[in-house]
């Protein structure tokens, strides 16, 4: 087991992927007792730090005190990629329990063309979460090994990711819609 100083001596890095390796890290090795520590990079100035502690703190911990905090990162983050992280950590403090609210916002987003491809993609994956909906159910994915067998994109993690706005989705976003609207 790594020590709690070997684990922070790289937060204080100049080196940003230095500093995103060590949150990530202590998130990962569940080292809870270095909230602290984590806390201050949620207002970093670099996008990828600010990604890391709020994938940390809300996603990887679910910590409830930071429920409020990735909700404002959800809606005012403006970085597309830390945006999406926090996204995916919104959507798992409220993970199958069908939350309206939380439904309506993340339909928005997803149907929202003047967002980036990573927030709308988030915002799919995140509907699941809170609608309890498998994700290889939610895409009609079969598994990587069998992607080649399909004939519409999306089945391969990168792909899926790639072709959003084209492969799947769309049909299953038209379902929740005309579910959020009953």
């Amino acid at each position: 087991m790594t020590s709690s100083s070997e684990l922070t001596a790289p937060l204080r890095s100049s080196n940003a992927t230095e500093v995103y390796s060590a949150l990530i890290k202590i998130g990962k090795e569940d080292h809870r007792e270095l909230e602290a520590e984590i806390v201050p990079f949620l207002d970093s100035v670099h996008a990828e730090l600010r990604s890391a502690a709020i994938r940390v703190l809300g996603f990887y911990w679910n910590l409830p005190a930071y429920r409020e905090r990735t909700a404002e990162m959800v809606r005012s983050e403006r970085d597309p990629d830390a945006r999406s992280v926090a996204i995916m950590a919104w959507s798992s403090y409220y993970g199958d329990t069908k939350n309206v609210d939380v439904l309506k916002t993340l339909h928005a987003l997803t149907l929202d063309t003047t967002q980036r491809l990573p927030v709308r993609a988030a915002a799919y994956s995140g509907m699941m979460v809170v609608s309890g909906i498998p994700a290889t159910v939610a895409t009609g994915e079969r598994g990587y090994q069998n992607h080649r067998r399909h004939r519409y994109p999306g089945t391969h993690p990168v792909e899926r990711g790639r072709f959003f706005a084209a492969a799947v989705p769309r049909r299953r976003v038209h379902e929740l819609s005309v579910a959020l609207r009953s």
